[in-house]
């Protein structure tokens, strides 16, 4: 069940010191990803809304579905998992989860759209990704809100032949970014050391 998680405190929400975003863009992306994900039951504004879950509610992990708090290291590494189902590659092989410093973990969640959008959130919040996982609203120089018209979105329908083709072009376009961020990486951890003396960009 997708829920809120920043609600009307996100100034008191525990955001991990890690988060390199600014904390007003989280609580917006809190607000965006919950109405897409419950007004057009969009499955990558779902993953967005599990990874937002785990970061700053502890929630379980949205790939692996761990307990433990949501850490730089742990970040990185369910980026990663997220990252491989979200490009239909190999699930990380052995010798990269001792690279990220984690143990090996099973993978739990197996659709690709909902791990583009737990991908792109954590690379987002890691500052590896330049952009959020979805438009988020405008703030203006003092960080206030700008107004602005509604948002229209198509709702899941898998019985609508329109819906099925829209889908489809959004998950193909996807796939193919996830796919080059997956051999990009993939490349930097057969190049790096067992203890790589620079991070590896997930």
């Amino acid at each position: 069940m997708v829920s809120r998680i920043l609600g009307y405190v996100a100034e008191r929400a525990v955001i991990p010191e890690w988060v390199m975003v600014d904390h007003r863009r989280v609580a917006d992306l809190d607000w965006t990803a919950y109405g897409l994900a419950t007004q057009l039951d969009s499955r990558h504004a779902q993953g967005q809304c599990a990874a937002l879950g785990w970061v700053v509610a502890g929630h379980p992990a949205p790939m692996t579905g761990h307990a433990e708090p949501a850490s730089w290291v742990l970040a990185r590494a369910e980026s990663w998992v997220a990252l491989c189902v979200a490009a239909d590659q190999e699930p990380p092989a052995a010798d990269e989860w001792a690279q990220l410093g984690v143990s090996p973990r099973p993978c739990v969640a197996s659709d690709d759209d909902f791990a583009h959008g737990v991908w792109r959130t954590l690379a987002w919040l890691l500052g590896v990704h330049p952009d959020p996982p979805t438009e988020l609203p405008e703030r203006d120089a003092d960080g206030q809100l700008v107004p602005q018209g509604p948002r229209y979105g198509l709702r899941r329908d898998e019985s609508s032949p329109l819906w099925r083709r829209v889908d489809q072009r959004w998950r193909a376009r996807n796939q193919a970014e996830a796919q080059r961020w997956c051999a990009h990486v993939r490349r930097q951890l057969a190049e790096a050391t067992p203890a790589p003396a620079r991070p590896v960009a997930l």
